[in-house]
């Protein structure tokens, strides 16, 4: 992305659970900041099985793209969650409400052309006790994908590894590990549109006497990117002397 740039990202998830059906909703904004340099604010709300409708913690972010050439690219980021949610149940992927300020950091690596393959690390740390009173465990992803590139989109497959830490103040047993299969179908209409289909499922969860938080889970993402500043299109080309800088 350019400075001055945008992009927007809508996601809709249905989950399918031991309870019964939940839903997620969320939205994503980026800017350009300078090359390699944007911000992004994250927001979302849940209805969560057959409690209330809850907003999640937003989360305010920035990432460097360290790396970026046409068959790799890394990308670093760094940003904290804002207390604006309702704790309380929900999914390992889904985002996660403490009410608390938590920083979070995270690094992603991708290699190849027509075949792509990478991995991202992520950790989450809470660093108090929340709104409910509890300080949660730290919370570490490790994602590795691969993806095929074709004239009618990008296919690809995650096996996603989460670990969340026991907090203070909850009863034991809190800590858990899940390992889940990410599938998904990206497809892009234009230079602005693209549309991503997702497929979830776990594979494995240990935490004792809990059923599986969900069986299945369908999601739909609608991203638009804004088009270049007109006032860098007439940067970039002429200055006045007829040739392009």
């Amino acid at each position: 992305m350019t400075p001055g740039q945008a992009r927007a990202v809508v996601n809709a998830w249905g989950i399918a659970g031991p309870r019964g059906t939940a839903g997620l909703a969320s939205a994503r904004l980026t800017l350009g900041l300078r090359p390699g340099l944007t911000t992004t604010l994250a927001l979302a709300g849940q209805h969560w099985y057959d409690s209330e409708r809850s907003l999640r913690d937003a989360q305010l972010s920035v990432t460097w793209k360290g790396l970026d050439q046409p068959t790799q690219a890394l990308r670093i980021h760094g940003g904290l969650t804002l207390p604006t949610g309702a704790t309380g149940e929900t999914t390992a992927f889904t985002p996660w409400s403490t009410g608390s300020v938590d920083p979070w950091a995270s690094v992603d690596y991708y290699r190849g052309s027509s075949w792509l393959v990478g991995g991202a690390f992520t950790h989450r740390q809470p660093l108090y006790a929340g709104t409910d009173g509890y300080r949660n465990g730290g919370k570490t992803n490790l994602d590795l994908s691969v993806a095929r590139r074709n004239r009618w989109g990008v296919a690809a497959g995650r096996l996603a590894f989460m670990r969340s830490g026991a907090g203070q103040g909850r009863a034991s047993g809190e800590a858990f590990t899940e390992v889940d299969l990410a599938l998904s179908w990206l497809h892009e209409i234009d230079d602005q549109w693209a549309v991503t289909g997702h497929l979830r499922v776990p594979l494995y969860y240990n935490a004792l006497g809990t059923p599986l938080p969900y069986r299945v889970a369908v999601g739909l993402s609608v991203a638009r990117v804004t088009a270049r500043p007109a006032v860098l299109e007439t940067q970039e080309h002429h200055h006045g002397d007829g040739h392009k800088h």
